[in-house]
């Protein structure tokens, strides 16, 4: 079966060699206009697995489109075009298409990272930053639409094969199409007409100076999914009237806004292809080609999009971050082996929530391409690595150092990979953490790595092996003392024993119905909601006591996940302590808090089952005496899969660093 994704299609005078495209998304790895060798690495790494069209992440337009540029070059200035033309060479040395987006976020870009004060079309604050930004000047707005043009005449003579205009969200262009944020009166406000002038003249402009030698279009929310904000029949209108004006080629279509931003990047769990009915709307309406983005997460689903006609490319960003060379193992038949994303939002939302370099909980060597690349060895097939412990950790690490040129053996005492992955995948709606595990199983099998199930690594096992070095990932157990740590520790709460509580992992276990269950959560993770959730619907009644603002603080808020949790505690059957403390546990069960803010005491009675979710402690370690180890996962610190994970991949090159010099690196 020959997919249509595959295939070529033109827009226009440029013929892309398939339909996938990597979508725009930030990365952080550009602090001036100036590419850095990290991000050309990177983008380059998506050309070169298969992407037939690379998009950039916004260049700004403005020094408060996004973040000040202190130091090097701006997008408008002619010296930037050497450098975006490596950028360009790379990626078509590969056979792809890229394009340059231009943009500006509005009322959403803060003066703590410009220096200035935000632009918008009227004095709204922004959803995010709270600030009051100012109302654009026709002053400001000429001053921006000249600049696009500077920007996109640089980038024409730099290469890029099309303009991708940043009209997504209520970023600056998408605030002025919006009535919810566009209040003014004058010829830039009002009807759909005049809200969509600014947008309007910059296309205009930009068509003059560039002729058809690029591509132009934009990418936009058609619908921000916000009480009177921009719906999709006005985006489609705009659209079609630019279309018929001649000065758009093409559009990318996702849905939402900073109102609705578990739409832009919907979670794991979440809907599937939210902007495909949307899309197919205005390809109907409008009459071009329609790029379409939005949790499409195989290729399957994106053959399905393609077929019923709605859309004619496919934009992937996560998908490309968890995997950069998908396509290509797609068309080699290895499609068991692709890394999928799996839509936990750990490392590549939360990171960048953080202000921090783009990264990824399935690849971890996402924006550090030459730095953990793995390069075989010569000369280490007669060395032996055992790894011990079958779960993320392990996995990752037999399979990197067997890259790495080594003879790897993996052990695992229970009779299945995964370890406690497979507990977190017991929870409904989190079943694609299995798509941590069973690519690399699959590509453990093509390597032809031993794996010994059932098998306990114990002394007298070791020596019959006799390995050159082991590697630990026996990972980590639940913390179950009734005792805060850190600076909430003021000694044991209950004279209980650890054998009275139970730990998250006891809950999936046991799967308890109808009872009344207290869970004590400072661990402020994604996680502990989802199973809320899922206690909820098995017939229990839920008390959650946290020292937090809420339950799943910090990481609903980093993750764009706050929305879903929103509806968890709206359901009947739950209460919710925030900013309160355990006091004390009697031997009935009856459970004593105090709030931390306001001092004041409360009993909340009794309940059947007590649940502590205060982090986990790494195992103890067979023993080491007498071979070289490193230790990685949760068994070296525990942290979560992502780091699991990291350390996996990693050890391969200490490893490798260590048998080529001969350093001790104990780990």
């Amino acid at each position: 079966m020959t997919f249509q994704l595959f295939t070529p299609m033109s827009i226009a005078n440029k013929t892309f060699k398939n339909r996938i495209v990597c979508a725009p998304h930030w990365t952080s790895f550009n602090p001036s206009a100036s590419y850095t060798d990290r991000y050309i690495e990177y983008l380059s790494a998506r050309a070169e697995g298969g992407a037939g069209w690379v998009v950039t992440e916004p260049m700004g337009t403005t020094q408060n489109s996004r973040n000040e540029i202190v130091e090097g070059l701006r997008a408008w200035e002619p010296e930037v075009i050497p450098n975006w033309r490596e950028l360009t060479d790379r990626v078509h040395s590969f056979g792809a298409k890229i394009s340059l987006t231009i943009g500006h976020a509005g009322r959403n870009a803060s003066w703590t990272e410009t220096g200035l004060p935000a632009w918008a079309p009227s004095p709204d604050p922004s959803v995010i930053t709270r600030e009051i930004p100012k109302e654009m000047s026709h002053t400001d707005i000429a001053l921006l639409i000249e600049r696009i043009s500077l920007i996109a005449q640089n980038g024409m003579r730099a290469g890029f094969d099309a303009l991708e205009m940043q009209v997504t969200a209520d970023y600056l262009f998408g605030s002025f199409l919006s009535p919810l944020t566009n209040h003014r009166t004058d010829q830039y406000g009002g009807s759909l007409e005049n809200r969509m002038r600014a947008l309007q003249e910059a296309l205009q402009l930009v068509r003059e100076k560039v002729g058809d030698k690029v591509l132009i279009g934009f990418r936009i929310s058609v619908d921000h999914m916000v009480k009177g904000g921009l719906a999709k029949e006005d985006s489609a209108e705009v659209i079609k009237k630019l279309k018929d004006q001649g000065v758009l080629d093409f559009v990318s279509i996702i849905v939402g806004s900073y109102y609705s931003l578990s739409a832009i990047t919907p979670a794991m769990g979440g809907p599937i292809g939210l902007a495909v009915k949307a899309a197919k709307y205005v390809r109907d309406v409008a009459g071009l080609p329609v790029v379409v983005a939005g949790r499409i997460p195989t290729p399957q689903h994106a053959e399905d999009v393609l077929a019923a006609e709605s859309a004619d490319f496919i934009a992937f960003a996560r998908p490309f971050i968890a995997d950069p060379n998908w396509p290509n193992k797609f068309l080699a038949g290895k499609a068991e082996t692709i890394y999928p994303c799996i839509y936990c939002n750990q490392q590549c939302v939360t990171r960048l929530s953080q202000k921090l370099p783009l990264s990824c909980v399935q690849n971890p060597s996402t924006g550090k391409e030459v730095l953990l690349k793995i390069s075989t060895l010569s000369g280490l097939k007669d060395k032996h690595i055992c790894v011990i412990g079958g779960g993320p950790a392990g996995i990752e690490a037999a399979i990197s150092l067997h890259k790495a040129g080594f003879t790897v053996s993996l052990i695992e005492q229970s009779q299945q990979l995964g370890g406690r992955l497979l507990l977190a995948a017991g929870i409904p709606g989190r079943q694609e953490w299995l798509n941590v595990l069973m690519p690399r199983i699959a590509v453990m099998k093509e390597l032809d790595i031993e794996v010994r199930l059932d098998t306990k690594a114990d002394v007298k096992l070791l020596a019959k092996i006799n390995p050159d070095g082991v590697i630990f990932a026996v990972g980590a157990e639940p913390w179950k003392l009734p005792q805060y740590r850190g600076e909430m520790n003021t000694g044991l709460f209950s004279k209980l024993v650890a054998a009275d509580f139970s730990s998250v992992d006891d809950l999936i276990d046991s799967q308890p119905r109808n009872k009344k269950i207290v869970l004590i959560d400072e661990t402020g993770r994604r996680s502990i909601v989802a199973l809320v959730d899922w206690l909820l619907e098995l017939g229990n009644q839920v008390t959650a006591i946290t020292t937090f603002p809420y339950l799943g603080y910090p990481a609903m808020i980093l993750s764009q996940e706050w929305a879903i949790a929103r509806d968890t505690f709206k359901k009947e059957g739950i209460a919710v302590y925030p900013f309160t403390k355990v006091t004390g546990i009697d031997d009935r069960g009856a459970i004593a808090v105090v709030n931390v803010l306001s001092g004041l005491p409360e009993n909340l009675g009794n309940f059947d089952q007590v649940v502590l979710a205060f982090g986990d402690k790494s195992k103890d370690l067979p023993s080491l005496e007498n071979y070289q180890h490193w230790k990685v996962g949760d068994c070296a610190s525990p942290r979560d899969i992502g780091a699991a994970l990291s350390d996996g991949l990693r050890v391969a090159n200490i490893v490798k660093a260590h048998f080529s010099n001969g350093a001790n690196s104990n780990g």
